[in-house]
């Protein structure tokens, strides 16, 4: 019969393929720009590394940050060595960082600073544009996902 599979339970696959992205990648430098960094209490920093067309998730373990020579920030250019784990209760893979040098500034960094120096050589930030925002307003207008946390608190909040 053609289905004669080893039937293996989630937890079997996920861990050999983290044994598999560990062996396959147990050394590896990646170049990528920071967004979304979280320094935990517990002295771990987690973080996305991404460029034009991908990201991959990232985190350095409290024994890896006291080598930092800087405090890493999103839109930072890294560049970052380390090995491809995988977290097989989520199955998910990411990068463990055990050093983290600057690259220069990021991609995103520099379209930002761009746009910024665009508005106000058009004027957009001269203090004649701005107005001030009444102490009651009539009208509040936010931008989120209608299913989101924020979307909830601010129904909560005005109801």
């Amino acid at each position: 019969m053609a289905n004669e599979l080893p039937v293996l339970t989630v937890t079997e696959i996920n861990n050999q393929i983290k044994e598999l992205l560990q062996q396959a990648f147990r050394s590896v430098c990646v170049e990528g720009e920071i967004s979304g960094i979280t320094f935990q209490s517990s002295g771990h920093i987690y973080l996305t590394l991404k460029d034009e067309s991908c990201q991959i998730s990232a985190c350095m373990w409290r024994s890896s940050t006291g080598s930092l020579a800087f405090r890493p920030k999103t839109g930072d250019k890294v560049r970052c060595f380390g090995y491809i784990s995988a977290y097989p209760q989520r199955g998910n893979y990411q990068l463990i960082i055990n050093r983290m040098e600057m690259a220069g500034i990021g991609d995103v960094l520099v379209m930002l600073e761009m746009r910024k120096q665009k508005l106000l050589q058009e004027g957009l930030f001269n203090q004649e544009h701005k107005k001030t925002l009444p102490f009651y307003p009539k009208t509040i207008g936010v931008v989120t996902s209608p299913t989101g946390a924020a979307f909830r608190d601010i129904c909560q909040t005005t109801m």
